[in-house]
């Protein structure tokens, strides 16, 4: 029997993906506590570049208002 975990996070209009900390250089606090290393930040033409399509990727950005 294979056993697949699917989790998607839940982004809240309370995100600001960790503005005041990506603007020091830092990295938002949920990418730098993810101790299996599979969340990552950055402009969305960069990310959209590593989903080479062998894995399973889901890409989040903020909306600008």
């Amino acid at each position: 029997m294979d056993y697949e975990w699917v989790y998607n996070p839940t982004i809240t209009k309370a995100c600001d993906m960790c503005a005041s900390r990506t603007a020091t250089g830092k990295m938002p606090a949920c990418v730098q506590a993810c101790q299996a290393w599979c969340l990552y930040s950055g402009e969305v033409e960069e990310l959209a570049g590593k989903m080479n399509g062998k894995t399973r990727w889901a890409l989040y950005t903020t909306v600008e208002q």
